[in-house]
């Protein structure tokens, strides 16, 4: 509904359930976490990176598919129409999709993800982290273990 703020378990389960709609589950022995929560939505990535976690992922940066136990600890994903400055480092793994910049003299990685339309400015350094789509990181920046959204900064805690 527009203008509250609503979740399965808080707001649309018990609605379906005091209305005496019927709810319905099944079992599931694959991965799974609820995104929704902000240090879940990271350690998912991170364990992806890590290949900690054995997804069948279809990855349309790349036009390739990431396969279950396929390692990715030396892979170094490129999406199309990348700006690289000069003199940049890049540590696998790296997944950097669509249409960022990315300029001179950055270090990234390891275990960086850059989301589409992004844009990295001069001597930033970026590890253990997700850069989430259309964000720009400025000038000298130091982004370690945290999700980077527009502006932003969200460090996460205990990982």
């Amino acid at each position: 509904p527009p203008d509250i703020f609503c979740t399965l378990g808080g707001y649309v389960y018990p609605k379906l359930l005091s209305h005496r709609e019927s709810l319905h589950g099944f079992v599931y022995s694959g991965y799974w976490n609820d995104l929704g929560h902000i240090s879940n939505y990271f350690q998912t990535n991170m364990s992806f990176m890590n290949h900690e976690i054995a997804l069948h992922y279809w990855d349309p940066i790349c036009e390739y598919q990431h396969k279950p136990n396929e390692k990715t600890e030396s892979s170094i994903c490129l999406g199309k129409n990348i700006i690289f400055g000069k003199n940049i480092e890049m540590i696998p793994p790296i997944m950097i999709h669509d249409k960022v910049t990315i300029e001179d003299g950055c270090t990234i990685g390891p275990k960086v993800i850059i989301g589409a339309g992004s844009k990295i400015e001069n001597q930033t350094k970026i590890s253990h982290s997700v850069i989430l789509p259309k964000s720009h990181v400025g000038l000298k920046s130091e982004i370690h273990q945290s999700i980077y959204v527009k502006k932003n900064i969200i460090p996460i805690e205990g990982n």
